[in-house]
């Protein structure tokens, strides 16, 4: 017996962390185990920890790569309005001030309905700009689609990434009458640091009034259906903070099961503000995850599991497509010049080249990417868009920072196990 080459390790005092994104499961076992090939055990092969044949693995995980990429659902992520409240620093986007048209909403609206019987699930994603500030729109095309579900007894699942300003108590308690349960909303620290990156469009700070939405919701809603990841974006100027502020986000929020973080560096998506603050960006996920564990900071960890177990990207996934207020459609939303097509009397016309192009992109040719352990699980695709750029600008992937890398997951690793031991199973 081999050990898997699909594993991932961390050594802790006379442990060994294991994880096999092979199979999706966490361990922990003596290091002597290691030391002394003691791993021909029924615990080790039954997880996925060791194998008998690294072709017959490979091969696996190509399996488990195209089965990834084919859905039954229809993942829909709508662009409620291309227009936004606030002026952050790294924002990639150029916005043109417009929400989405009742046409295109009923077009949407028209498209679910004669084409429920395809899909055994709806998903829809809100997205922008700033996406509340479509929010009746929201409402209104949701409880139509809501509607159609139900009655072709097909489920709706819905997320909504907003930064939070609009979002008041009595906003929020509508959005749940809606569906979505899922919320990803941006503190980029204590106010100051905040308020720098994340400033309203008249220069005014945010802070005060996001925080302020957060504990509201957090005290006076007593829904226990929906889960509010706190996104913390990182510069260098940032960081020196980071501590304190988690520690912060902890006394706030931790203890309420109903709120997770997610924590990461500022990324170049290009645009002209970035250049501002490029000296600015940190180069990988590393010295977060350092401060957590050297100051044993350890909040809830479901993101960065869900991101171990996540390998690509939802918008490499087939039935998946973004519809922009204007009735264009893309696919990843990181990417909005680049129309592939667009709604008509109720049906989504693809240009089926560019599509073809888009689902045909892959890291097989670029240097490094095939020496990562996860390449056949992945080949690229945990985002697709980085490939794109490469492909359109002749880009070193190499200056496009990747969420696999070995450095920052292994100490990733270390902090779920901190932070939620019980999913290590004992080998």
């Amino acid at each position: 017996m081999k050990l898997s080459k699909y594993n991932l390790y961390r050594e802790i005092n006379d442990k060994v962390l294991i994880y096999n994104f092979l199979s999706g499961e966490f361990g922990i076992t003596d290091k002597e185990k290691i030391i002394e090939r003691n791993y021909d055990t029924e615990e080790f092969r039954k997880y996925g920890f060791s194998c008998q044949n690294e072709e017959e693995e490979d091969l696996l995980a190509m399996y488990k790569h195209n089965k990834m990429l084919h859905t039954s659902e229809l993942n829909l992520t709508i662009l409620a309005s291309e227009n936004c409240n606030f002026a952050c620093q790294y924002c990639f986007d150029s916005f043109n001030g417009i929400n989405i048209k009742q046409s295109v909403a009923d077009d949407i609206i028209l498209y679910i309905r004669k084409n429920i019987r395809k899909f055994t699930a709806v998903n829809i994603g809100w997205f922008g700009g700033e996406p509340l500030l479509a929010a009746k729109e929201i409402e209104r095309m949701s409880h139509k689609i809501l509607e159609i579900c139900h009655k072709s007894s097909r489920s709706m699942h819905a997320q909504i990434t907003t930064n939070g300003y609009l979002l008041d108590v009595e906003t929020f308690k509508k959005l749940l009458k809606c569906n979505i349960y899922s919320y990803e909303i941006t503190l980029d620290g204590f106010e100051s640091d905040h308020n720098k990156n994340r400033s309203l469009k008249n220069g005014n700070g945010s802070y005060n009034i996001i925080l302020n939405n957060l504990r509201a919701i957090r005290d006076e809603v007593k829904s226990r259906v929906f889960q509010i990841v706190i996104r913390v974006n990182l510069t260098k100027t940032t960081l020196d903070k980071f501590v304190e502020f988690c520690d912060f986000l902890k006394k706030e929020f931790g203890w309420d099961r109903r709120f997770v973080f997610r924590f990461g560096i500022v990324y170049n998506w290009g645009g002209e503000r970035i250049d501002n603050i490029h000296e600015d960006l940190l180069d990988s996920n590393k010295l977060i995850y350092e401060l957590l564990l050297k100051n044993k900071l350890f909040l809830s960890p479901e993101t960065l599991i869900a991101g171990f177990r996540t390998l690509i990207c939802s918008y490499a996934v087939d039935n998946t497509y973004t519809i922009r207020p204007d009735g264009g459609v893309i696919i990843c939303p990181q990417i909005n010049s680049n129309n592939i097509g667009g709604l008509k009397d109720g049906n989504i016309i693809i240009d089926q080249n560019k599509l073809a192009k888009w689902y045909g992109l892959d890291s097989r040719n670029i240097e490094g990417c095939q020496d990562c352990l996860n390449f056949y699980l992945c080949k690229g695709k945990v985002c697709p868009a980085n490939l794109k750029a490469i492909e359109d600008n002749g880009l070193n992937v190499k200056k496009i920072p990747c969420r696999l890398e070995k450095k920052d997951l292994e100490l990733q690793l270390e902090y779920i196990y901190y932070s939620k031991n019980d999913i290590f199973r004992k080998i």
